[in-house]
């Protein structure tokens, strides 16, 4: 009866090897944060889609630079620091920048948490 419940609670890997779902599950959310993260990372922005319409050329600028692939056009933290946008943050016009943002934000989040995992 125990190996009943033992065996509920599990995933058959193969006729041997039973995994407890809950790893399972882990494993399973990790390989799709990586795969989300390997697309983030792999995409170009499309500067055309919202919400960067709503953004200043200025800042579409700076991003640009700071997602540059090539280590040697790559901004320093002190270039992005010593940038005109950060420089002048406090007399730009709040513009709510809606769900879109709000769901790439959250790409973001997930494709630094595999970072630090990898």
């Amino acid at each position: 009866m125990q190996y009943a419940k033992i065996k509920s609670d599990c995933i058959a890997e193969n006729d041997r090897n039973f995994v407890p779902r809950e790893n399972k599950k882990k494993q399973e959310e990790k390989e799709t944060e990586q795969r989300v993260a390997q697309a983030i990372i792999r995409s170009a922005i499309d500067f055309k889609r919202d919400p960067w319409p709503k953004v200043s050329d200025n800042t579409k600028a700076l991003v640009k630079k700071m997602l540059n692939l090539d280590r040697k056009q790559l901004l320093t933290a002190q270039e992005v620091l010593e940038h005109s946008w950060l420089q002048n943050a406090k007399k730009a016009p709040n513009v709510p920048l809606g769900e879109t943002m709000k769901a790439r934000l959250k790409q973001f989040s997930v494709t630094n948490k595999v970072r630090r995992e990898l």
